[in-house]
């Protein structure tokens, strides 16, 4: 497969997947009732990004919902 068709090198689709994995990460949490809060080094590690990305995430949510 040529680096042009693979997906998985597309920065939209690499973003898509980590928005999955997080909320997923946060609903898991949830539901199971996880006892510890969740910490942005654990989530980013997960996701497999960048451990500034829950501050990113929180920044891109307060400024999309800002009256």
């Amino acid at each position: 497969m040529q680096h042009s068709q693979d997906i998985t090198c597309d920065t939209v689709w690499l973003r898509e997947q980590t928005d999955r994995l997080l909320a997923f990460e946060v609903l898991y949490k949830e539901v199971t009732g996880y006892p510890n809060d969740l910490q942005p080094s654990e989530i980013s590690e997960k996701v497999g990004s960048s451990p500034t990305m829950t501050h990113d995430v929180l920044q891109s949510f307060i400024a999309k919902f800002k009256y």
